[in-house]
C-alpha cells in the first residue's frame, strides 16, 4: 500500500515539475534550485531539446495540467493509508475549494503579471479532475484498507501531524514555483 502511495505522488508530482522546467520561464523557483544545486545548465540543455516537443502539447498542458497534478498529488498524499479518512478528507476539500475560490479572486482581481496570477477556467477543471480522482481512488483503497481495522483515539493526533507535515510540503511546492521568480 506504501508503495502504490508514493507513485501515486511522486509521478504525477514530477510529471508537474517537468512541465515548469521545460515549457514554463526560466525564471521561476525551480531554476533557482536547479542553479542552488549546479544543474541548471543541464537543464537549460534539455530545455532546448524540448522545446522541439512544445508544439505536441496543448496550452492547457502547459499552463493547468501542473495544478491538476498538484491537488492529486496533494490529495492521495493527504488521504491514502489514513484511518480517518473523513476527517481529513473534509480538510482536502477545504483546500480545494479555497483554490478553487483563489481562481475566482483572480478573476476579479488578477491580470497577467499580477502576484495573484491569471484567471483560467482550465485551472478550475484540473483542480477539480484532480481532486475527484483522487478522492475516488482514496476512497477506494480507503473501503479496502478498513474492512478490519479497530483503532484507538490516541490515534487520530499523529495522523493530524502527518497532515499538517505534509499540507506544508504541498503548500509550499505549490506556492513558490510561480510566484518567487529569480
Amino acid at each position: 500500500m506504501k508503495k502504490r502511495k508514493i507513485l501515486l505522488t511522486i509521478f504525477p508530482l514530477i510529471s508537474g515539475i517537468l512541465i515548469y522546467i521545460f515549457f514554463r520561464s526560466k525564471y521561476l523557483f525551480y531554476f533557482r534550485l536547479l542553479k542552488h544545486f549546479s544543474l541548471d545548465k543541464y537543464f537549460l540543455q534539455l530545455r532546448i531539446y524540448a522545446q522541439t516537443f512544445r508544439h505536441f502539447f496543448p496550452t492547457w498542458v502547459v499552463y493547468s495540467f501542473p495544478d491538476g497534478v498538484w491537488i492529486f498529488s496533494f490529495g492521495i498524499a493527504l488521504l491514502v493509508n489514513r484511518f480517518y479518512f473523513k476527517k481529513i478528507l473534509l480538510f482536502y476539500t477545504f483546500i480545494y475549494l479555497f483554490m478553487i475560490f483563489i481562481e475566482f479572486f483572480q478573476l476579479k482581481f488578477g491580470g497577467h503579471g499580477t502576484f495573484i496570477g491569471t484567471f483560467d477556467k482550465m485551472d478550475v477543471i484540473c483542480y477539480t479532475y484532480g481532486y475527484i480522482l483522487s478522492t475516488f481512488i482514496s476512497f477506494i483503497l480507503w473501503k479496502y484498507q478498513m474492512r478490519n481495522s479497530h483503532l484507538k483515539d490516541s490515534f487520530f493526533s499523529t495522523e493530524m501531524k502527518k497532515t499538517l507535515l505534509i499540507s506544508i510540503f504541498f503548500i509550499i511546492l505549490g506556492f513558490f514555483p510561480s510566484h518567487f521568480k529569480v
